[in-house]
């Protein structure tokens, strides 16, 4: 009986140490920035120029992985579809994208 209870009175406290290691580990982590571009060293406007080439090439990866795709069903009627859908918007993007990069290297160039 003593032991069971010696054991309990371990378990227990072994249960209460992890809790409050547990609550103490999260609040260390609530307090750490999400993302590493999220802390005080870029400014907003890095961010986005990061965001906008990261959404670029992403759209490029899933444009090209879903041409891959199309033409390995041999499905040549999407493969027009996705060819004439990247032919025209493949050119503004780019244009968007390389000009929100320069304004962004300008005005932090300009601080």
């Amino acid at each position: 009986m003593l032991a069971n209870k010696d054991q309990d009175n371990k378990t227990q406290k072994q249960v209460e140490y992890s809790f409050e290691e547990r609550n103490k580990s999260q609040a260390f982590c609530q307090n750490l920035p999400l993302k590493p571009y999220e802390s005080e060293l870029y400014s907003s406007n890095l961010i986005i120029a990061f965001n906008a080439t990261k959404f670029f090439f992403l759209f490029l990866v899933g444009l090209c992985s879903s041409c891959v795709v199309a033409a390995s069903l041999q499905s040549f009627h999407i493969m027009s579809i996705l060819v004439q859908f990247s032919s025209i918007c493949i050119v503004p993007l780019t244009v968007l994208t390389l000009c929100v990069i320069t304004t962004v290297a300008i005005l932090e160039s300009l601080k």
